[in-house]
Parts: structure tokens; sequence; C-alpha cells
């Protein structure tokens, strides 16, 4: 079903590329069954795409002007990366950086607006959503190895700063 937003259409591509981008985040992983994922993914994509062509059209409705040396800055910024020429028209280059810079100033203006949380409602909704808040595992210690060679004595590596708590129970950490 096609989505249209202030007159505008939300592109499948945009969705599709917005589903490519939550359903890498391992969070979504977890959801039992492929197609009640698939199905979750897809509906978080089209919510995501649609916040992002209002979010895009307040911006460009935004009169305010955007500070050339800003602007400057990041063409500069992007040519270098992309080793352009001296020769290079980089008019598309600062339209580009325009638009997302009023982008991410609108974006900017719109959180700021958002109430604070009283921290004892964080809480709570942490732990009434705790599965949400979990972190894939990164790694596992079974054991650690003290190297003792020509750079290190058996007292050095016997003093090297021990493994945190979580590392020394065997259990993952970043």
């Amino acid at each position: 079903m096609p989505y249209i937003v202030n007159g505008q259409a939300v592109p499948e591509a945009l969705i599709r590329e917005e589903g490519e981008r939550i359903g890498r985040d391992p969070r979504w992983q977890g959801i039992p069954g492929e197609a009640a994922r698939v199905k979750q993914i897809r509906a978080a994509a089209e919510n995501s795409a649609i916040g992002r062509i209002l979010v895009e059209q307040a911006a460009a409705q935004d009169p305010r002007p955007v500070d050339s040396q800003l602007i400057e800055r990041e063409v500069q910024q992007m040519k270098s990366g992309a080793n352009c020429r001296t020769a290079f028209d980089d008019t598309a280059v600062r339209q580009w950086a325009e638009k997302h810079i009023r982008i991410q100033r609108t974006t900017r203006e719109l959180a700021a607006g958002a109430a604070k949380p009283a921290a004892a409602q964080v809480e709570a909704f942490y732990h009434a959503n705790r599965e949400n808040f979990r972190n894939p595992e990164l790694f596992h210690a079974a054991h650690i190895v003290k190297h003792v060679n020509h750079e290190q004595t058996e007292e050095q590596a016997v003093n090297r700063p021990k493994p945190s708590p979580l590392m020394a129970k065997g259990r993952s950490a970043k």
C-alpha cells in the first residue's frame, strides 16, 4: 500500500532502505519466527520512512538561512574524502550539504522540545521492557593468557591490571 505524506509519495526504495538498516540491528534478531520478524521490521521501516519524509518537509519549509561557512566546511570535507579535483563543480554537493544541515537543525530542534522523563519513569520503562535492552554477546573469555617473554617479565605479567569482574566470571563484556 503506497503512503502519501502531505502530497509526497513515500518511495518503496526508502522503505526498503529503512528496513535493511533496521534489520541489521541485533535487537530485531530476537523476534521469534521469521514471518513475525519480517512483518515487524516492515512496519517499523514504514514508520521510519514516513518520519524521515516529515522531517525533510519541515526542514525544507524552514525559511531561516544556513550558515555559508558551515556549508563550505561540509563541502570541503566531502570533496577531500572523495578525492575530488579542484575543477569539480560542487553545486550539487552544496545543495545536498545545505539540505542535510537543515535536516539536522530541524531534528535537533524537534528533539530539544521533547519532554525529559523523570528518573523514576526511565527506570519503570526499563523494568517493563527489560527484554528490549539486551545487548548481544560480544565475546566470551574462557581464560586469559599472560605472556612472559623478552618484552615482559613474569612479575610484569602477573601485576598487569586484572580483568573486569564481568570478564572474570566468563560472561560477555564490551
